[in-house]
């Protein structure tokens, strides 16, 4: 017989089950299989150590901003077709090495050009005063 789910053992050991899974269950452990023996081992030892832990519960806030995080439904976004990208940077005016015996001229201005999947999105940082900076850019698609 196939091993059960470890979720389908879980349920077995903590006497969730129906009657005729868990004689399927009980049967697949009495035939010997030494991997669900072994998981059944450490959940009861995991099952003991929790039975005898003295920490204190978490306040309640704690637990329902869990359940909140782990099973609410995420709200669809606007740009949910999109997929998640992560950016590399392709080009920054402020790294090119500088060629020996030419005088540096620091531009007010930084050109970065970073690339995702098909996006390119360009960048363009300008220094205004001391504190203050204007960003522009745009994203484009790939041109097919």
């Amino acid at each position: 017989m196939k091993c059960p789910r470890i979720e389908k053992l879980i349920d077995y050991l903590d006497g969730c089950l129906d009657d005729e899974a868990g004689n399927t269950v009980a049967s697949h452990l009495c035939a010997g299989c030494l991997k669900c023996d072994g998981v059944r081992n450490w959940y009861v030892r995991v099952r003991d150590i929790a039975a005898h832990d003295d920490c204190i519960d978490p306040p309640a806030w704690v637990v329902k901003r869990a359940h909140r995080l782990f099973s609410a439904e995420r709200a669809p976004t606007t740009f949910g077709h999109l997929k998640r990208f992560i950016a590399s940077l392709v080009f920054d005016s402020q790294s090119r090495p500088v060629t020996e015996g030419i005088r540096l001229t620091q531009s007010p201005v930084r050109q970065l050009l970073y690339r995702a999947d098909a996006y390119s999105i360009d960048l363009q940082i300008a220094i205004c005063e001391e504190s203050v900076a204007e960003l522009r850019g745009q994203v484009l698609g790939a041109t097919t």
